[in-house]
């Protein structure tokens, strides 16, 4: 998928310079205005949707036995699992993803 400037399309479909004639010309612009219809009855699509979403998930590495990471690119966020939560990071600042956080007891404080 590719997000495209729907604005631009109308430009591109207009029948300024169309060198067709008659029954041409009528199948030329039927066929620019079905085009600019769809692109009109999509609906726009919100990029922060795209973005991949983790969640903070607990983890070792060889200096703490509790620390805190990205359940997207695995990295370690923070040497403390308490701390990452506490910080409540919005993205991750290695992959980008967005950090879903949920504070459920029964789930490890992970979401």
């Amino acid at each position: 998928m590719r997000l495209i400037d729907a604005d631009k399309v109308p430009q591109l479909s207009d029948m300024i310079g169309c060198a067709y004639e008659g029954g041409e010309y009528q199948a030329y612009k039927s066929g620019a205005e079905y085009g600019r219809g769809l692109v009109d009855d999509t609906p726009t699509i919100d990029p922060e949707t795209l973005r991949p979403t983790a969640h903070i998930m607990r983890g070792f590495v060889q200096s703490t036995y509790d620390a805190g990471f990205c359940s997207n690119c695995k990295s370690c966020i923070d040497e403390d699992y308490g701390a990452a939560l506490a910080k409540s990071y919005s993205y991750c600042p290695y992959c980008s993803a967005r950090i879903e956080i949920c504070r459920d007891e029964d789930e490890g404080g992970t979401a």
